[in-house]
């Protein structure tokens, strides 16, 4: 795997939105307009010259000027974007090329993206439930049980008021 790190400043927008855009874990959160207006500072690391695979590195400087991973705050997830199927060794293998001038961090990242080592960093799974629609039709159903409980409560009774007197 190529997998190479770009600078905020260097990334090329039109490869980088299309992979987030066409990947198999695509949000609103990866892209680059709404990481620039939450995150203001954040470099990538991509794979190959056509951005197959994109992980967003959202980071600050402490008052040391190391640099660090952080969680913007109106992004509840980001992700390690792909255009290809996600597995372990990929995701594992962008988590450790990430430079040593990220010193740690810590980034909240959706369930698919989570590594099995996260190394130098603190690695939070984002909370919620994901349909993941990359399985068999009946592997997927298979996770669903019927409610005994109903959605809604019960429609209660209408209260008798007598007329005034």
């Amino acid at each position: 795997m190529d997998i190479r790190f770009v600078p905020q400043d260097q990334i090329d927008k039109q490869l980088y939105n299309s992979c987030v855009h066409f990947a198999t874990n695509g949000s609103l959160y990866g892209y680059d307009w709404y990481l620039n207006a939450t995150a203001k500072e954040w470099d990538l690391l991509v794979e190959g010259d056509n951005y197959v695979t994109a992980m967003p590195l959202p980071k600050r400087k402490n008052w040391w000027g190391r640099t660090y991973l952080t969680q913007p705050g109106l992004i509840p997830d980001l992700a390690v974007y792909s255009v290809k199927p996600l597995s372990p060794k990929r995701i594992q293998s962008f988590w450790d090329a990430i430079p040593e001038e990220f010193r740690g961090g810590s980034l909240t990242v959706e369930p698919a993206s989570v590594p099995k080592d996260p190394g130098r960093f603190d690695v939070v799974q984002a909370s919620g439930d994901a349909l993941f629609l990359n399985k068999p039709y009946e592997e997927i159903t298979d996770d669903f049980r019927p409610t005994t409980t109903p959605a809604w409560p019960a429609p209660r009774p209408p209260i008798y008021c007598p007329p005034p007197t």
